[in-house]
């Protein structure tokens, strides 16, 4: 049994907590406080050794500010589970891997994930955005919302077919799909709007997701653009409003 209740501060490039023994029911690992990692470090690091099947909890904070740092990072491990549960609030890159699962009991977060995920599963009251973490996409084998619950993934790069930013390969329940405003500013600099949907994998069928939500960038509009062509404006960019306006205002003095 491993539990923190005081404060870890990781200041170099070691681990808070590092969960390497075996797994299995009678295994507890959990962070209660905090863990801090102002170095270049891992809050906690999970992998291989005399067994597997492991589960870490966390209902505390896990805060990686550090340059190249990582709140939770996986290596070389089989089947595991990461639960987020209560008032767990993890800032910082989560590098699951294709064998975690990621389990979120009454737990409302934005979780910035590096890539790849084996389950995401949320039950109770959960509340949780899943952000692109890093530069390549996402790709999870299956994700499970409970009724009571909410999911949604927020990218930052618009894909294509071949190339998607988004992989989800099952679904049960509903999901959402937001990208943020560096996608809107590439729709306004002549972006094919067609590729928010080709450019992600939502369900068995690739039907989970018929509409997208686009935040407003530095030059694009905030929107709601949905799979069979149409668009719902819902914020014109302040900059380009205030010129057009500046424009419209100087045409009346001239």
């Amino acid at each position: 049994t491993m539990i923190n209740r005081g404060t870890i501060e990781v200041v170099g490039a070691g681990a808070g907590i590092a969960f390497r023994k075996e797994g299995g029911e009678s295994v507890v690992v959990r962070n209660e406080s905090e863990i801090l990692v102002t170095g270049s470090g891992t809050g906690v690091w999970i992998t291989s050794g005399s067994g597997e099947a492991k589960t870490f909890t966390n209902t505390g904070l896990i805060s990686a500010t550090g340059e190249n740092s990582q709140a939770i990072s996986v290596t070389d491990t089989q089947d595991h589970t990461i639960v987020f549960q209560g008032q767990s609030r993890v800032d910082g890159l989560v590098n699951a891997n294709e064998n975690s699962t990621l389990s979120f009991v009454d737990n409302t977060d934005t979780i910035s994930l590096a890539d790849d995920a084996k389950a995401i599963t949320t039950t109770g009251k959960s509340n949780i955005t899943i952000e692109q973490g890093t530069e390549q996409g996402l790709e999870i084998d299956s994700v499970t919302v409970a009724d009571t619950s909410s999911l949604g993934f927020r990218l930052n790069d618009i894909g294509s077919e071949g190339n998607e930013v988004l992989i989800v390969n099952n679904v049960t329940g509903e999901v959402g799909v937001t990208y943020t405003g560096s996608v809107s500013d590439k729709l306004a600099n002549g972006a094919d709007a067609k590729d928010l949907f080709n450019g992600i994998k939502v369900g068995a069928d690739n039907t989970a997701v018929d509409a997208v939500t686009v935040e407003e960038g530095l030059w694009g509009n905030g929107g709601i653009y949905y799979s069979n062509g149409d668009v719902q404006i819902t914020s014109v960019n302040s900059l380009l409003s205030s010129t057009t306006d500046l424009a419209l205002m100087n045409g009346l003095v001239w």
